[in-house]
C-alpha cells in the first residue's frame, strides 16, 4: 500500500531527481499516481492498476510484476530486475527500455506493444503470450539472445531477421504470423506449431538440434537451411514440397502421423 508518507517521498524525489531507495518489498496500487522517481527496491516490486505517465528508472533486487497498468509514455530506459520481470494485462506499453536487464521475462496479455527488444543481456527465458499488435525487434548485445524464447497466441506478423535464441525456440498458435526473417539461429530445437498462415522461413537459418513443423502453412523450406545434430519433423498434413531435396542434402526428415508413431521419409 502507498502511505501518505510514501506519496510525499515520491513528490520530493521527483522534484530533486534523486533515487528513492526502498528497503524490502513494495506494492504500488494508487491510481492517482501518474509519475514516479527513480526507484531502487531491495526486495520485490509490484505495480498494479496504475495510470502512469512516466517512470524515471527502476532497479529491483528481486522480482518485478507490472499488471493492469496504463502506460501513456515509455517504460524507463534504465530498468534492472535481479530475478523475473512479469508484464501482465497492461495497455499502451510502448517500449522496454534500451538498458533492460533481467533473468527472466514474461509478457502476458499486453496490448499495443509497439516494440519489444530481444537479445537481452543475461536473460535466460522469454515467454510471450496473448499479446495483440506485437512487434519484436532484436538488438543483440551478446552473441546469443535469450536462452529460451516462447511465443504463443500473439498478434505477430513477422519474426525479425537474424533472431538468435541460445537454446530452444517455440512459436505456437499465432494466426497472423506469415514470415520468419532470414538468419534465424537457434542453438537447440525450434518448434513451429499451429501457424496456419506461415508462408516462409528465411534463408541462412540454422537449427542446432530438431526443427518441428506441425500444422503450418509452409510450402517450401529454404534450400540452405541447416539442422545440426537433429532432424526435421513434420505432421501428416505437411504441404512442404521440397522435403526430398532437403533430405538428399543430408538432413534427416521424419513424419509423425496420428496414432501412427514416427516414421522416416
Amino acid at each position: 500500500m502507498v502511505t501518505d508518507y510514501l506519496r510525499e517521498q515520491f513528490r520530493i524525489y521527483l522534484k530533486s531527481g534523486e533515487t528513492l531507495v526502498i528497503d524490502g518489498d513494495l506494492t504500488i496500487d494508487d491510481r492517482n499516481l501518474t509519475a514516479m522517481p527513480f526507484l531502487r527496491v531491495r526486495g520485490n516490486l509490484v505495480f498494479r492498476d496504475l495510470r502512469l505517465h512516466r517512470i524515471w528508472g527502476l532497479e529491483v533486487a528481486g522480482d518485478c510484476t507490472i499488471e493492469r497498468c496504463d502506460f501513456i509514455e515509455v517504460l524507463p530506459r534504465t530498468m534492472v530486475v535481479g530475478k523475473k520481470l512479469t508484464l501482465r494485462s497492461n495497455t499502451l506499453l510502448a517500449l522496454l527500455g534500451d538498458s533492460l536487464l533481467c533473468r527472466a521475462l514474461e509478457v502476458d496479455g499486453c496490448n499495443s506493444i509497439t516494440s519489444l527488444e530481444l537479445g537481452i543481456e543475461q536473460c535466460r527465458s522469454v515467454h510471450i503470450k496473448h499479446c495483440k499488435n506485437l512487434e519484436l525487434l532484436t538488438h543483440q548485445k551478446t552473441m546469443w539472445g535469450p536462452s529460451d524464447l516462447t511465443i504463443e497466441h500473439a498478434g505477430l506478423r513477422n519474426l525479425p531477421s537474424e533472431l538468435t535464441v541460445g537454446t530452444n525456440l517455440r512459436v505456437a498458435c499465432c494466426d497472423d504470423l506469415e514470415l520468419c526473417g532470414p538468419g534465424l539461429m537457434v542453438g537447440g530445437s525450434a518448434d513451429f506449431t499451429g501457424l496456419k498462415n506461415l508462408r516462409s522461413i528465411g534463408t541462412k537459418a540454422f537449427i542446432g538440434q530438431n526443427l518441428i513443423l506441425r500444422d503450418t502453412g509452409l510450402e517450401m523450406l529454404p534450400e540452405d537451411i541447416e539442422v545440426g545434430d537433429g532432424y526435421i519433423e513434420v505432421d501428416e498434413n505437411c504441404g512442404i514440397r521440397n522435403l526430398k531435396e532437403i533430405q538428399a542434402a543430408g538432413t534427416e526428415v521424419r513424419w509423425r502421423g496420428r496414432n501412427l508413431g514416427m516414421h522416416r521419409i
